[in-house]
């Protein structure tokens, strides 16, 4: 078996006050338990110390220690534990594991545990018995009227004392998380002692306004079903809310080129499905998806062409399109989505620049993406910008990041692409890089490469966009640090700060 690198025990801190993020793990933890289920096993033991992950990204959950585990059909002789015996986790074993003296284990069993643990992940406190009334405290259901939901939605219907009054299957719960998680985005308002959960569609009207974190969690909860299809509908679906948001924008600054950056900012924070689908597919690392989240940039980049007037006015989509490339690399190296980033650094684009014949260059060194018209040609402006928009709390939120440690994993992210960059130059090949000048603040990106040099599965991960091995990547990494100085960083400020070489410590 691999090893796993740590559990949700060890990792509880990080879920206070994060209610999706809870969501999202716990619905994987449910559906490793229906797996146990559909083979007839009931767990009886499920506690934050038997959940484990792989890696820090917490993405897949796994269920671990099943040595007292209930197996259907087993016989009296056979059996480890007896009738009257008391197994399972004090604080989160059901009720009629506690008594003892049952000689047939439910799936209800298990219902009843995985209740407490998500209540052990949302507040880090154990609850008493079936206390629902003190779950949650009134400063967190103020602070947070989600809380409310999965009070009377989710633990209302699995810490019950009465095994068949609770949800029966892990199935029945699956659909209540799913149903929650689709309607997490419009749930700020929700009055205190109301579910106020509705039946949305996948897509919402004009009507229902939506946020990043509900597109998010749609998609998260589509792919998790592995339902494809529905998904490259959603990219469709993208195609129009663009077109519709630019064409209204686009009609308001036609003949005012200064309003391009505003405008800039305006176009990306109203593309929240886009937004929401990016890091979506970032954070399940599904590669499938690759090839229309591609079409999806293209597609807004080939808006501007054959258009006529202000250059500055034509280019705004070309910073939606170079955010959308970041927010997706960014969270990428966030969640260790090693396959998604490697074909971010190793996909070439497709983009014309008004002259009808097709261009293809690498996403890290595209024009389009960091020397837009629509911000004065600067790369340290559109860099600013897309920083700046990824710092928004609900971004932060989705991202389990705070604003320092998004900076940093930004930086990193695009050292990375200038390394590929001055990969690029070695193999002889152009490379027409738009860096953010000298600002690879030391302390900022030398983390990153720590991380590689200690753990060679994190740096078998990054090293997969090179296509090396970490050895051959290193030996070649204080040669390519000179390259991206002499090349991309002599024009900016700050160079003293800027990393030029690396030393293991």
């Amino acid at each position: 078996m691999p090893l796993a690198e740590t559990t949700l025990e060890k990792e509880a801190a990080l879920l206070k006050g994060r209610t999706e993020l809870c969501l999202e793990i716990f619905r994987g933890i449910v559906s490793g338990a229906r797996e146990a289920h559909g083979g007839g096993i009931v767990h009886r033991d499920l506690k934050p110390s038997n959940v484990l992950f792989m890696d820090r990204s917490l993405r897949n959950p796994l269920i671990a220690d099943f040595g007292i585990c209930f197996v259907k059909g087993t016989s009296d002789e056979e059996r480890l534990t007896n009738a009257d015996e008391t197994v399972g986790a004090k604080f989160f074993m059901a009720p009629e594991q506690e008594r003892g003296r049952v000689t047939e284990v439910h799936e209800t069993a298990d219902i009843y545990a995985l209740g407490k643990l998500l209540h052990f992940m949302l507040s880090q406190r154990y609850l008493f018995r079936e206390s629902l009334s003190e779950a949650f405290e009134e400063v967190e259901t103020n602070a947070d009227p989600k809380l409310v939901i999965v009070r009377d939605e989710i633990l209302a219907r699995t810490i019950v004392l009465d095994p068949s009054q609770r949800l029966q299957t892990t199935d029945q719960l699956l659909k209540v998380i799913d149903r929650i998680q689709q309607n997490v985005g419009e749930t700020r308002g929700v009055a205190r002692g109301s579910s106020g959960l509705t039946n949305s569609p996948l897509f919402p009207t004009e009507e229902v306004p939506e946020k990043v974190r509900g597109a998010y969690y749609r998609a998260v909860t589509a792919l998790d079903q592995d339902r494809l299809v529905g998904i490259k509908t959603y990219f469709d679906h993208c195609r129009g809310e663009f077109t519709g948001t630019w064409s209204r924008l686009r009609e308001a600054i036609e003949r005012q080129p200064g309003q391009a950056p505003d405008t800039s900012r305006e176009l990306i924070r109203a593309q929240t499905n886009a937004t929401g689908l990016t890091l979506a597919m970032a954070r399940a690392d599904a590669w499938k998806l690759f090839h229309d989240f591609k079409g999806l940039l293209e597609f807004i980049m080939r808006s501007s062409e054959g258009q006529s007037g202000y250059v500055a006015v034509h280019a705004v989509p070309h910073v939606l399109a170079g955010f959308l490339y970041m927010a997706a690399a960014v969270a990428a190296l966030r969640f260790q989505s090693w396959e998604i980033l490697a074909r971010l650094l190793r996909s070439k684009f497709e983009w014309y620049y008004q002259s009808g014949r097709p261009i293809y260059d690498f996403g890290f060194e595209l024009s389009y993406f960091f020397h837009s018209e629509a911000l004065q040609r600067k790369a340290n402006v559109s860099h600013d910008l897309f920083r700046e928009e990824m710092l928004q709390a609900e971004i932060l939120d989705l991202l389990w990041l705070s604003a320092e440690e998004l900076l940093d994993t930004y930086l990193q992210t695009h050292l990375l692409m200038c390394l590929r960059g001055a990969q690029q130059v070695q193999l002889g090949e152009d490379a027409h890089m738009f860096a953010d000048f000298g600002r690879f603040y030391e302390y900022r990106v030398i983390p990153l490469l720590d991380r590689m040099h200690n753990n060679r599965e994190f740096a078998l991960g990054v090293c997969k966009a090179f296509d090396e091995s970490p050895d051959d990547w290193f030996a070649r990494l204080n040669d390519r640090l000179k390259i991206v100085k002499s090349n991309f960083w002599s024009p900016g400020p700050f160079l003293w700060e800027s990393l030029s070489s690396y030393e293991p410590r």
